[in-house]
């Protein structure tokens, strides 16, 4: 797909696939820019207003990369990679600033690897202020276990001018 052009907004040039034979349907995205997304929100605030205003709330800013989807007609799959996202925090999600990684994810599983440098998080309802993380890289894994969700945080490494948390 190359540069296109409606209203005030470029989209850049990219690629989309899409495969589908008798039991599977894959899809390929190669860039999506958030703030693009941001003109498509009126879209999907009929069909989906609770995620058209969750996602004006926290306004996301950044890159996903090389999105895959799979569907089998009962599973599904998707994996993304994602770069200096950034959005504002809420009640619930605190703020966040130059994230980078990956997700893997299911129905049923998943798992999430990020990084950065110079990471803020800022969130009225967790923190006082703001908080700078010279550098922060961690993984966060989920499973369906029946109607429970088992967590596991297998690494962590947060460190700034004060502090370095550590964990394998």
């Amino acid at each position: 797909i190359r540069d296109r052009q409606y209203g005030d907004t470029v989209w850049p040039v990219n690629q989309f696939q899409l495969t589908k034979d008798k039991e599977t349907i894959q899809v390929f995205l190669k860039h999506l820019p958030l703030a693009l997304l941001d003109k498509a929100m009126p879209l999907l605030s009929d069909t989906f207003p609770e995620v058209a205003t969750r996602f004006t709330q926290i306004a996301p800013e950044g890159q996903i990369n090389d999105i895959h989807w799979d569907f089998d007609g009962k599973d599904w799959r998707a994996k993304a990679k994602f770069e200096e996202l950034h959005w504002r925090g809420g009640a619930q999600l605190p703020g966040v600033s130059s994230l980078s990684g990956t997700v893997n994810l299911n129905a049923d599983s998943g798992e999430i690897h990020v990084s950065g440098k110079n990471v803020t998080l800022s969130s009225s309802s967790f923190l006082s202020r703001s908080l700078l993380l010279n550098q922060l890289a961690s993984t966060l894994k989920w499973q369906r276990q029946g109607d429970l969700w088992l967590l596991q945080l297998p690494r962590i490494y947060l460190s700034n001018a004060l502090l370095t948390v550590a964990a394998h």
